[in-house]
């Protein structure tokens, strides 16, 4: 049964389920008999928030014991009812803390660093990059180089970025070049491939082809956008952001401030 066809305390009363409880037990078993990992997902309750349920990814260890619980911070609106931990921040970051572990957590195992991430990633690709940033100060998961298999995504990178800013996007390719004043042959080195793509990632105009001069044309309703901004429910992302908790992914800096002012390393 869907969260959104019950009344939040009675989906958590009636559909939720208890981690550990009696399917991670199951699930359990199948890790033990087949000496895998298993991977799961489900709206859970959790103890210290009586009449809500999470939505919690988890993963069991081929011993059959959770080893790792995430609890969604993104909800798929206006259909996914759980509560986050964002909802419930004050008493989630007096719990847990106020750093990368409490919502992007990482596990470390014998064949690498293991988080999970699922629906509205791409829209809010931050999910990935908070357990990327966990990982990263892992010393097992830094160590351990993994394959990872590309998720699917309906749009392309071009169609990505405007749908995620709730934005039009005008993307002009580089054209042909000549590599000297008394040449005469164009190098068309980037394909073509310029287009126009509205707020909701879709392809409003498109040239494929950018030998030469050539130019590529668009609808932009102005109108439509406002529109969309102020009533949209569904694809409407940046309403949706919870920044407090995209902070905790930045605070630490990666690179040094002004690099430039340090004196350069002298070589023997």
């Amino acid at each position: 049964m869907r969260s959104s066809t019950l009344d939040h305390e009675g989906f958590a009363r009636e559909c939720a389920i208890d981690i550990p409880g009696p399917e991670t037990d199951y699930l359990g078993g199948l890790a033990r008999q087949w000496n895998a990992f298993v991977m799961a997902q489900a709206k859970a309750r959790h103890p210290e928030f009586p009449g809500r349920f999470f939505n919690i990814g988890f993963i069991l260890s081929p011993e059959g014991e959770i080893i790792h619980r995430h609890h969604k911070v993104v909800p798929l609106q206006p259909v996914e009812h759980s509560v986050t931990p964002h909802n419930v921040w004050d008493k989630w970051v007096e719990m847990y803390g106020r750093n990368l572990d409490a919502f992007y957590p990482v596990t470390d195992t014998e064949i690498g660093g293991w988080g999970s991430s699922w629906p509205t990633r791409a829209p809010t690709p931050r999910t990935p990059r908070g357990l990327a940033m966990t990982a990263r100060r892992s010393s097992t998961a830094a160590r351990t180089r993994t394959r990872t298999r590309p998720t699917g995504c309906s749009r392309s990178r071009t169609g990505r970025a405007p749908s995620t800013t709730t934005s039009y996007l005008i993307a002009c390719n580089v054209g042909t070049y000549y590599l000297h004043t008394d040449s005469d042959v164009a190098i068309d080195t980037f394909g073509g491939g310029s287009a126009v793509v509205d707020y909701r990632g879709q392809v409003v105009g498109r040239h494929d082809y950018s030998g030469g001069s050539s130019w590529v044309a668009g609808t932009i309703d102005v109108g439509a956008l406002r529109r969309f901004r102020a009533s949209a429910q569904w694809d409407n992302w940046m309403k949706d952001l919870t920044t407090e908790q995209y902070q905790l992914i930045y605070e630490e800096p990666v690179y040094p401030e002004e690099p430039l002012s340090r004196p350069r390393p002298v070589c023997p």
